[in-house]
């Protein structure tokens, strides 16, 4: 049993009626953030709403936010609802969710006009009879027997109206009007938080519909007569991209603006933009995102939207241009960019906390124009990186960067050797199996996936018909494009641009899927880490870093069973852990299916499967950090933060900067602390 407890709730589910929400918004308890969007539906919509409250069907919960006066700043005064001015220390309730359904009730009820249309005109239809139509309907002939405006059918004294209608009418009057009236709502509040935890809750609450975006709040948070942020992103950006590019999310434009003005994107720089230093600094923003963009088409080989890595790489880069003052960057700057670039796209830079990190690097980029500042973050992939990400991980920074990087090698024409473009016609949907898949569905071992990332490359699908590659083993249709050319060495110029492996020791002329996969991702994570400025050099695994990841994996199922048993994985562990473990093992070539169920019905076997950044949201989603010697929060999160941080870069024969190896070295003595774990044989103490 739960004890008693005296704390004030912040979340706060009840239930209210039309005449009190109608009264709060007329009185201006619940205000309406500025947003820009249209507020009120169509006619047509309100006479569904109003109809499916009288048959009593539910339509949705109210959100609102019971916000501190600090954010006053985002509300909007709407001139048609006419509420009384805001007062500077009173605090509102926020309508987030149930915007258009308690606007577009307002204006019927109270029968206003709003951009031509006159919502008056909107009818009860009191001798209604088909169940398939809507009780309510526009008319502009209104009767006063048959039809009745709802802003008569609910106005505060009726006798009028009823004293007109025939009998058998008024009682249907009178059951309609009472409906409505007490027509139950259900409402949210939450309170005494700030704007991002409670956009957080309604986005969790909220997954049926729009998400909330806090890029809404801020646009409305630096909206003037003279400048709307929406209207100008749409205009200078979008519509100028959409066609070649694609629409980039909205919430980049905030984190530039930030970063440009403020010099860091944390959430409460956002917020906190004064919209005269927006307006100003727009134009140069705009010229700025398009000099990045230039770049990452140019020279990373983001030629479209969807191969961008992380959204994270627009602001810097933005920032980059705009704080140099420049249109191209030098040589020098050229080539740490393209350390930080493939760095952060291979490295899970921008995997958590990005707006920390994009802060981190503007601050970078800073040094970086002052004093030729080197980059140091570097790449951590392996070999089975590469081999375990698909294709229809469309959000994957892995998969993404796989794309680009080999849209820098100027891809050939398997049949005539000229350059592959890289268009959306031409490769719009690169998760149809059926395209651009070098061993097809056809000839891949049972269990194994044809969207493995080594597996891919640019091949028109003209193709792909006359070679016959989706019902032929890639031995026979590349012997015979190789015998079409009268120099083999055409062909292997073709297959090198692709990162194809064709010498005699290719597993392509054997038909062996799995060593092709090993032997091609070995070719492509080479030329990434050339891309990088390094040689690859892939090291055995650390020690010590195995000897704390062994530990954590261990602690962590101990807890976690004698807290709900064996089959703890299914009820405990986060979906977004679950679900990225379940893909390690489905993509883990070695193993048969019959393996990869047995690994993922065994708990332990699958957190071997978890990096140190997932052991820590297992941690807090099940709030055990305590149960380990009383460590809080705070700190497992930095601690194994730093650890993951040098647990990568050891990965690899790597030098590591002397912050980098101080932090490695500072986590691994706290976690074999906290693990109670003997490391003096590694000589840590």
């Amino acid at each position: 049993m739960i004890p008693p407890t005296m704390r004030v709730p912040k979340i706060n589910p009840h239930r209210s009626d039309l005449p009190t929400l109608m009264n709060e918004i007329h009185t201006g308890v619940i205000r309406i953030p500025g947003f820009q969007r249209d507020f009120v539906w169509e006619p047509k919509r309100i006479q569904t709403l109003l109809d499916s409250m009288c048959k009593e069907y539910p339509i949705g919960t109210i959100f609102l936010w019971r916000a501190p006066t600090a954010y006053n700043h985002l509300l909007r005064d709407l001139e048609i609802i006419q509420q009384p001015p805001l007062v500077a220390d009173q605090r509102y309730s926020f309508l987030l969710d149930g915007q258009q359904r308690l606007t577009s009730l307002y204006v019927t009820i109270h029968g206003l006009a709003i951009n031509g249309e006159d919502y008056s005109k909107i009818v009860l239809d009191l001798e209604h009879s088909d169940p398939d139509r809507s009780l309510f309907s526009k008319r502009q002939r209104i009767d006063y027997k048959r039809f009745i405006p709802v802003k008569d059918l609910l106005a505060y004294s009726t006798t009028a109206i009823t004293r007109s209608l025939p009998d058998h009418l008024v009682e249907k009057f009178e059951h309609y009007r009472n409906i409505l009236i007490t027509y139950p709502f259900s409402v949210v509040t939450v309170s005494d938080m700030e704007i991002d935890d409670a956009i957080e809750i309604f986005e969790r609450i909220n997954r049926q519909g729009r998400r909330l975006d806090r890029y809404d709040l801020i646009a409305a948070s630096v909206f003037t007569k003279d400048f709307d942020l929406r209207k100008q992103t749409e205009a200078d950006i979008q519509n100028k991209i959409t066609h070649d590019f694609g629409e980039i999310p909205n919430g980049v434009i905030p984190q530039m603006l930030a970063l440009i003005i403020k010099g860091n994107a944390e959430s409460s720089t956002q917020f906190g933009l004064d919209p005269k230093n927006v307006e100003s600094s727009w134009e140069q923003t705009v010229s700025s995102f398009f000099s990045a963009l230039n770049l990452l088409r140019n020279h990373f080989g983001v030629v479209r939207e969807e191969f961008l890595p992380y959204d994270a790489i627009l602001p810097v880069l933005t920032y980059y241009f705009f704080h140099s003052g420049l249109t191209e960057p030098s040589r020098d700057h050229l080539l740490q960019l393209e350390r930080w670039f493939w760095g952060a796209t291979f490295s899970d830079r921008y995997s958590g906390s990005s707006q920390t990190r994009i802060s981190e690097d503007a601050g970078w980029i800073r040094n970086l124009v002052a004093k030729n500042t080197e980059f140091n973050y570097q790449i951590s992939a392996e070999l089975n990186v590469l081999t375990e990400a698909r294709l229809t991980h469309t959000t994957s920074s892995v998969r993404n960067g796989f794309l680009c990087a080999l849209k820098l090698q100027r891809p050939l024409h398997f049949e005539n050797g000229t350059e592959v473009p890289i268009t959306p016609e031409e490769f719009g949907k690169l998760t149809d199996s059926s395209r651009c898949r070098i061993f097809s569905d056809s000839v891949i071992p049972n269990g194994m996936s044809s969207h493995s990332l080594p597996n891919f490359c640019f091949i028109p699908s003209g193709v792909t018909e006359r070679l016959n590659m989706t019902t032929t083993p890639p031995s026979q249709y590349m012997r015979q494009l190789k015998a079409s050319f009268s120099n083999p060495a055409d062909f292997e110029r073709i297959m090198a641009s692709h990162l194809i492996p064709v010498d005699d020791d290719s597993a392509i002329w054997s038909d062996d899927y799995r060593l092709f996969l090993e032997q091609r991702a070995k070719l492509i994570l080479a030329r990434i880490y050339q891309l990088n400025g390094a040689e690859q050099t892939i090291t055995e695994d650390d020690p010590v870093v195995d000897a704390i990841e062994i530990a954590l994996r261990d602690l962590i199922d101990t807890e976690l069973k004698s807290r709900h048993g064996a089959g703890y994985w299914s009820t405990t562990i986060p979906a977004v852990v679950a679900n990225e473990v379940s893909k390690k093992v489905r993509g883990d070539s070695r193993r048969s299916v019959q393996d990869q169920n047995v690994i993922l019905s065994d708990p332990r076997k699958c957190l071997d499967y978890a990096n140190p950044g997932e052991y820590w949201e297992i941690i807090k989603a099940n709030m055990i950090s305590a149960s380990f010697h009383g460590q809080d929060d705070r700190s497992w999160e930095r601690y194994l933060r730093d650890f993951q941080d040098y647990r990568n870069t050891t990965k690899h024969n790597r030098k590591a900067d002397t912050l980098l190896s101080a932090k490695g070295l500072a986590a691994s003595i706290w976690l074999s602390r906290v693990l109670n774990l003997n490391l003096s044989k590694y000589g840590v103490f």
